[in-house]
């Protein structure tokens, strides 16, 4: 399996585990009616697709809950008339109330963390094994099957005890051999059979254990008033939506029309050179962020670059950037900040692995006072990425995705447990490499090898907090903001920015630490007195108010949102249309030397994952082999584009050509289905002429011309051409591979012919 991508890995372990499952639960004397069964096994299957590949640990987290409702959904009625889809249903409410607990109060997931690296140390440690996160060892799934089994009803008081105790054995079990494998592919596996075994032990406890009748879902709704029951669920579900998504109503202050960012080069181990400060084959290598302040100046903030403040600078400043200092603090610099922050201000502040150049020391003494700061390891992704492996935190769980925040290898982090301190970004199969203080020739860095008895599992990679009127984000990783991850992660990078401005108050955050304290509450009367004040009433409504509070805490991710990129020179690279590229960094069949090579010609790069708004003016659009069609509309919109001043460049081959050939057409152009193969267009100025991998000859009207032809048996191939189109221009290339990483510049190696034809291209020098 090690050639597989995770995904798919971790889909086949589902697959297996359902099937597994399917065989143990296939006698027909377990089931009453068919459509249970064929019920049952979808929300199993449901379930543990959830589990193993939801990209959001909440979505992964109410998997549990599924699977547990579909394995207990076929199983017959007990001896003693229970229900056993009434016991997993309340069973599944209390898992959820726990779920809306962990997202709204992170330091008790930060403590679960810890509880659960100690314990491990302890169990694990002294025997040479890991030790392991609260996810990697299981106790954040242990919590979840406690917390279904103890709303599932009372069974008898040995029944019950023996239950929980084999849970927690079962749980130190899963622990004890997860400290131990190393592969990732054998972790998956470890971890489907031990949430088929735990959840099946609480399934049969809700078929044989059964105690006391107790009446069905129906039976128990239909005992309450409808309107004493709808009176119920909706004031939960108000209360739960306004307390929890308050946050996204508020600012922290008045709305200024210009944000003013200082950019703190203290001595800072990196460059501010753009890719047309470096050579080319060299725009790859090394810490350089020269875009970072390009991309906030066209989002609207005033960036300024400084060696040395003062507090009158920060009297001028909205947000402060610290980004590997070269040299600490001084003891009035650190008060200077602390007083800008607890005044309102923003503080971003990063650094790289292993204490490289003393940061990690620097950023520490600057950061002590928040609570968090960077560890002495490097944070890495076990399987060969980050794909996965990331968990996006509150507030932007549902607007981001792993390929826009390309993060790389950086420090973990350590983080005090508080009600203020949040975890933005958490690799959930990452593994703490301890640095090397001997190793000073490759940066302290230890092996950058996952071995036995390393941290493994929720390592916190970036984090933050408010503090006073102000707030604070730390990453251990730059990568995020460097030249070359922009063009994804710029979205993400303005979103902190906009939250480190104008989030929601530290007032705001408490309401949702107090609504977390409310739901414990909650859960502890509803398990001690329900049944007096209605058994379902009382669940259903503590239930729809953790939904409530869940929906509401991803209305404030969706009220901290980017503002369009706007103005002109914008480079625009498709990725929407089932685009055939690898997404991999620095993938030979990848777009990274491409967006480079824009920014090279002054074009900001942006990837388009989603429908946007394209910015009219001297902005180009790039599509390369695209396998779905563009509908009329986008088309038209393109053509606007073009006709505004823009560039729309097409890169594709025969074989792609599906997709686009009927709006070419129209155009007065076609891809003919005839291969040229690998050729090499004539020098040009004594640079050597364009080189094409896969080349499809084009047929071609009076209205465009022939930008590169090749000559193949004594006959002129056009396979670039392009037509003036309003103000602006159409481009098509007739292969798909013409604009990909390997076939223009990747790290230390470049095509010059490639390059430079794609130069002329973009600054309309063609010929």
């Amino acid at each position: 399996m090690d050639g597989l991508p995770p995904l798919i890995v971790r889909l086949l372990v589902a697959c297996a585990t359902v099937t597994v499952s399917l065989a143990l639960l296939g006698r027909p004397s377990l089931f009453e009616r068919r459509t249970d069964r064929l019920f049952g096994w979808g929300m199993m299957a449901g379930g543990m697709v959830g589990i193993f590949a939801a990209e959001w640990s909440v979505l992964q987290s109410l998997g549990y809950a599924l699977w547990l409702c579909g394995l207990s959904l076929p199983l017959s009625r007990g001896a003693a008339g229970r229900s056993p889809l009434a016991d997993a249903t309340k069973g599944v409410m209390l898992a959820t109330m726990v779920l809306a607990v962990l997202e709204l109060v992170p330091s008790l997931w930060e403590l679960l963390n810890a509880f659960s690296m100690r314990l491990t140390s302890w169990t694990n440690g002294a025997v040479g094994g890991a030790v392991l996160g609260g996810s990697a060892s299981g106790l954040m799934g242990a919590v979840l099957l406690l917390a279904l089994h103890a709303g599932a009803g009372k069974p008898p008081r040995r029944a019950g005890r023996g239950i929980s105790i084999g849970l927690v054995i079962l749980f130190f079990l899963h622990a004890f051999g997860q400290g131990f494998v190393t592969d990732w592919v054998m972790r998956d596996v470890l971890k489907g059979t031990y949430l088929t075994v735990g959840a099946f032990v609480i399934a049969w406890r809700t078929l044989w254990f059964a105690a006391r009748p107790v009446r069905d879902l129906r039976t128990g709704w239909s005992a309450h008033r409808p309107a004493r029951v709808a009176a119920t669920l909706s004031l939960a579900a108000v209360a739960g939506l306004l307390l929890s998504g308050l946050p996204m109503l508020w600012k922290s202050g008045p709305e200024k029309e210009e944000m003013r960012v200082l950019l703190l080069d203290h001595r800072m181990l990196a460059t501010w050179q753009t890719p047309a400060d470096e050579p080319l084959g060299e725009a790859f290598s090394g810490a350089v962020f020269g875009l970072f302040p390009r991309y906030l100046d066209a989002y609207g903030y005033a960036t300024k670059i400084s060696e040395s403040f003062t507090p009158e600078t920060l009297d001028q400043t909205d947000v402060v950037v610290v980004i590997n200092p070269g040299r600490p603090f001084s003891e009035g610099e650190k008060g200077w900040i602390r007083d800008f922050v607890r005044r309102g201000g923003g503080l971003l502040a990063m650094g790289d692995h292993t204490d490289v150049g003393g940061v990690m020391q620097h950023l520490n003494g600057l950061l002590e006072p928040y609570g968090i700061g960077l560890r002495f390891d490097s944070a890495d992704p076990i399987g060969g990425g980050w794909e996965g492996c990331l968990d996006i935190g509150y507030p932007y769980e549902l607007r981001y995705t792993e390929r826009e925040i390309p993060v790389s290898i950086g420090a973990s982090l350590w983080m005090a447990p508080s009600p203020w301190v949040y975890p933005t970004l958490v690799g959930r199969r990452a593994y703490s490499d301890p640095g090397d203080p001997e190793n000073a020739e490759s940066a302290y860095l230890g092996n950058l090898r996952y071995d036995r008895g390393e941290p493994y599992g929720d390592l916190v990679l970036a984090a933050h907090r408010s503090w006073g009127d102000g707030k604070v984000v730390v990453f251990g990783d730059t990568s995020v903001f460097q030249n070359t991850a922009l063009a994804w992660s710029h979205r993400y990078v303005i979103s902190l920015f906009e939250w480190l401005v104008s989030g929601p108050p530290r007032w705001a955050e408490l309401l949702r630490f107090l609504v977390g304290l409310a739901l414990i509450g909650g859960l502890a009367l509803l398990l001690r007195y329900g049944g007096r004040f209605g058994e379902w009433t009382a669940a259903l409504g503590m239930a729809v108010f953790a939904l409530s509070v869940l929906l509401g805490s991803f209305g404030v991710d969706a009220a901290i949102e980017a503002p369009p990129l706007s103005g002109e020179g914008i480079g625009y690279v498709d990725l929407r249309h089932g685009n055939v590229i690898g997404l991999a960094p620095l993938d030979n069949r990848g777009v990274d030397g491409l967006l480079v090579n824009l920014a090279r010609n002054g074009y900001l790069p942006t990837i388009v994952c989603q429908e946007m708004r394209y910015e009219r003016g001297d902005n180009v659009w790039i599509t390369i082999s695209p396998t779905e069609r563009l509908s009329p509309r986008e088309f038209e919109a393109l053509l606007d584009f073009a006709d505004s001043g823009g560039t729309v460049f097409l890169s594709t081959s025969w074989p792609y050509a599906g997709a686009v050939a009927a709006p070419l057409e129209s155009l007065g152009l076609r891809i003919r289905n005839v291969p040229v193969g690998a050729i090499e267009g004539a020098p040009v100025d004594g640079i050597p002429g364009p080189q094409f991998r896969s080349a499809w000859p084009l047929e071609i009207s009076e209205a465009w011309s022939p930008l590169a032809s090749v000559e193949l048996g004594g006959e002129d191939f056009v396979v670039v051409a392009g037509a003036a189109y309003g103000r602006g221009r159409l481009i098509v290339a007739s292969d798909a591979s013409f604009l990909l990483t390997g076939n223009l510049e990747g790290r230390r190696f470049y095509s010059e012919g490639n390059v430079a034809f794609l130069n002329r291209i973009l600054r309309s020098e063609a010929e």
